[in-house]
Order: structure tokens, then sequence, then C-alpha cells
């Protein structure tokens, strides 16, 4: 059997303060820099809060990271700012290289009115050489109305002057995944995870169950399940109809839903910036199997 991409226009959801089960993308961003080689972030520090540190986390780590992420989210919808720092805190101390963990303490602080921790998340971000995510965050944050007590402040125009969000196409990057079939689709993950990345795969309500993918072997057994050996991309993508992307995720719509030869549909993709032009899997979506 083949799997072919005939995929739902579905979105993968907002990716600001998310509590789904996201990559670890804690791993040097420099494409020439192996995990091993990536350096903590010293200072500026926070006091009971770990430093920013790429070094990445295994699996068990990740996801018990999330999941304090997820009751801090509870804590933030209802204002309860400590409990939520708190959660957030517990958080990073799984997963200490968790941008976006990272992020939403920072707006923890600044709804609090922690003017001081709050800007010294900022300035982590801003000095994380080569974390396109970092980047990225710090640009979000003159955005995001939870910062928005700090938009005047100068120490905070001063890290964000000129601070743009890095300028990745992915929908491009999105259609040369699709192109390049066999050659990119197996060979993404198993690149991903050889970097020491973790990505997630599926989700909670699929029969395929909810994985996350944090080395090879993890890789070969979603495989199996997928249909081993015959788990392969089919080459023709002439009736792709529309690649929708929002943010750093892209979703697949085609104008046939043709049965034959498929196992799977994949619905989303979401990639992790490594540079503007190369991406690691931070999430795969399918639906479950027609089979």
């Amino acid at each position: 059997l083949i799997v072919l991409l005939i995929v739902c226009s579905s979105g993968c959801g907002s990716e600001e303060k998310s509590n789904g089960h996201e990559a670890v993308a804690v791993a040097s961003t420099e494409a020439s820099t192996s995990a091993q080689d990536a350096q903590p972030f010293i200072k500026p520090t926070i006091e009971g809060v770990p430093r920013l540190d790429r070094t990445v986390v295994d699996s068990a780590h990740h996801r018990k990271a999330q999941s304090h992420n997820g009751a801090a989210l509870k804590h933030h919808k209802k204002k309860r700012w400590d409990a939520a720092i708190g959660e957030y805190t517990k958080g990073l101390e799984q997963d200490p290289g968790n941008v976006l963990i990272r992020f939403n303490l920072g707006c923890a602080y600044a709804l609090k009115g922690d003017r001081t921790n709050a800007l010294k998340i900022l300035e982590q971000f801003s000095l994380a050489v080569g974390c396109v995510d970092c980047k990225g965050r710090l640009a979000r944050a003159t955005k995001d109305t939870d910062y928005k007590s700090l938009w005047e402040d100068p120490e905070f125009i001063e890290l964000a002057q000129g601070v743009k969000a890095p300028e990745v196409k992915y929908k491009a990057l999105a259609k040369r995944f699709l192109k390049n079939m066999n050659k990119a689709y197996w060979a993404l993950m198993k690149k991903t995870a050889d970097t020491g990345r973790s990505f997630a795969v599926n989700g909670k309500k699929s029969r395929l169950g909810d994985q996350l993918i944090s080395g090879g072997s993890a890789l070969a057994r979603w495989k199996v399940k997928l249909g081993g050996k015959s788990a392969q991309m089919g080459p023709d993508m002439n009736d792709v109809s529309r690649i929708s992307c929002k943010g750093s995720c892209c979703t697949y719509k085609y104008d046939s839903n043709d049965m034959f030869e498929r196992v799977a549909d994949i619905d989303t993709v979401c990639f992790d910036a490594v540079t503007s032009e190369e991406v690691l899997l931070r999430r795969v979506k399918l639906r479950d199997p027609v089979y």
C-alpha cells in the first residue's frame, strides 16, 4: 500500500500558549551544531527559574513539561498569576529549553505586573544566539497583548527594536516536503530524530495513538503501525488543490478523495525552523487509517 497525501483542511489551532504535544524545540538551531555542542545561557537569571538551556531532554521530561504547561494555562485563563507562574516554572524544570513555556511564563509575569522578570525572559531570548524560535518569540511579544504593559517601557523598546520574526517560507517548504515524497517524508522524520529533537505524531483521539518520536526506534515502531515497508509516499501530487499555513503548521487539501492504495491521510505538518531555509519536524498529524 502507498500512503498518499490526501488531506483535509482543518487547522492545527493556535500555537500560542499551546497545550498540545509539540516537538522539543531545544536543540541548537545552527545546522552545523550538534545537541552536544549547544551551550546554556547563564544570564540573565531569575531566582527559582531554570536557566535557558537548549540541551535536549528525553520524551518523559518533555511530556511532564507539557503537562505543567497545561495546568498553568488553566490558572492563566482565570488570572491566577502566582499559580500559573508556579506551574510554568515546574514545566521549565523538566525542559529548560522549552521556548513556548518560557514565553508563557513571561506573559504571566507581565500580567502580574512583575516588570523585572518579564523583561529578563525577553532578554534571555535576545541573547540566545542561533535560536530562531527565541527571536520569533521576542518579536511576538511586541504584538501579544499579554505584554502590553511593557510596550512603552524603554528597556522593552530597546530589546525589541529592530527584531523581526525570522522569515521562513513555510508554504514553500510544505510544497517541497510533498514534492520530494519518498526522499523527504521518512528522511525528514529520521533527520529530526537523529538531531536529538522529539516530534509528536497523531493525537489523543486517533486510533493510532498519541506518540512522541524521540529516536529512530520510536520512528520505526510508528512506521510499522502504518504498514511497515509498504508505508511509503505516493509519487502523484497532481490532485493537490490547496496548502494553507498558519504559523509554522501547514494543512493540505486535495481535489480527489480516491481511496485507491492509501493507508492513511496526512492532515497537518508542523515545522520547527533551523534556519530560514531548513526545517525539522515538530508535529505530524494523520487522520485515522482508512484500511
